[in-house]
């Protein structure tokens, strides 16, 4: 069973990062918090430290980011690695 994170953690907004379907989000939280999650359960993004795998049991809390800029800079950080000719505009 998936782990809800968006009512875990109360987000209140989200963007996805990627391309092709292969892509990550990153979510806002109510208190102003910010975390990267691997929200289709793709295992190329299953390795990274910080990320939210909804999917994976036992559920393991993300990395919070203060500010969006720097959850989006993980997150495109992670899609690189993945598809290294990713850019985000």
């Amino acid at each position: 069973m998936n782990t809800n994170t968006h009512e875990l953690f109360k987000t209140i907004d989200h963007q996805h990062i990627g391309k092709d379907l292969k892509e990550v989000l990153i979510a806002e939280c109510e208190d102003g918090r910010w975390f990267v999650e691997n929200n289709w359960g793709d295992e190329d993004f299953e390795k990274f430290e910080g990320i939210s795998n909804p999917h994976l049991s036992p559920y393991t809390n993300p990395k919070f980011f203060i500010t969006e800029n720097k959850a989006l800079e993980y997150a495109i950080s992670i899609v690189r690695s993945i598809i290294p000719d990713f850019t985000y505009d």
